[in-house]
């Protein structure tokens, strides 16, 4: 028997794995998982049809070690993985010199490192910006803490400028991070009234989060389902069209655009983008045929 939760993490995990393997070195570029992961998927799929019941779009791979050695291969992981065993290491070297209030606190601190780490085995929480943000705020405070070298200098030109490109940064990510926190909001606001069948709402909803963030699959997808409900099927092809210029690996697009095209009379068309989904069974076909 398939247990959703597990056998989607372990598809996710093994199409990460591909992924690495086709670019060892570099990997294949930040947050492109997502772009790949429907290909992969229906390849699984194909060898083993049971997984079809439990198909997923996933557009992080749960696991943010196996994240970063698809996105950046063998030279991101191992950057990461020796951050991470240094600090580990200092860490042990340095906290039996401590005093028992001060081994204490720095005791918690770091098991609440170790615990986000864990917790990214299965999910990429330290990509949300405010556990990303305490994380590395703790690693940096206990590394500094433990740092023998004097604090480096620098002057006030320096600082000033220093603290200008900073604050530039921190502007940018939090513009960015509060672009996609909005238009999550939406997201979920509008799948809540397609689940109550206001479908005309829900699409103007989604087009807002749609404009706001770019970077998933699923708001075209539900918006391209709310269109197609209340009968703008002109509208539902645009914006099909559209999202398979940003996700061509996606087949549902492809069998949304076909069922839309044979709606139209193009069979022609329909057959040719049906037959781009990895999927193989008649079901999918009886449409056309």
């Amino acid at each position: 028997n398939l247990i959703p939760a597990y056998h989607q993490r372990l598809m996710m995990w093994t199409c990460a794995l591909k992924n690495f393997q086709q670019a060892l070195f570099l990997g294949r570029g930040v947050n492109t998982f997502q772009l790949y992961y429907a290909d992969c998927q229906g390849q699984l799929t194909i060898k083993n049809p049971s997984l079809d019941k439990i198909k997923t779009q996933a557009n992080a791979v749960h696991n943010e070690f196996l994240e970063i050695l698809s996105d950046s291969g063998i030279l991101g992981f191992s950057t990461f993985l020796i951050l991470i065993i240094i600090f580990f290491v200092s860490f042990y070297k340095n906290i039996n010199n401590l005093e028992n209030q001060e081994k204490l606190k720095y005791l918690f601190l770091s098991f609440g490192l170790m615990a986000v780490l864990f917790d990214n085995l299965l999910n990429i929480t330290l990509r949300i910006i405010i556990v990303s943000f305490a994380f590395w705020f703790c690693f940096s405070f206990i590394s500094l803490s433990f740092s023998k070298n004097k604090v480096i200098k620098l002057k006030a030109s320096s600082s000033v400028l220093l603290f200008i490109i900073l604050c530039f940064i921190s502007g940018v990510l939090v513009f960015w991070q509060g672009k996609i926190f909005l238009a999550h909001k939406k997201e979920l606001s509008a799948y809540k009234l397609f689940t109550k069948q206001k479908y005309e709402l829900s699409a103007n909803i989604m087009k807002q989060a749609i404009n706001l963030s770019t970077y998933r699959a699923e708001p075209y997808y539900n918006l391209i389902q709310s269109l197609i409900k209340i009968g703008k099927l002109q509208e539902a092809k645009e914006i099909t069209l559209q999202a398979l210029k940003y996700y061509p690996n996606y087949f549902e697009f492809y069998f949304e655009l076909s069922a839309l095209q044979q709606a139209e009379g193009n069979k022609q068309d329909a057959l040719k983008n049906l037959q781009k989904t990895p999927r193989k069974k008649r079901s999918f076909y009886i449409c056309v045929e």
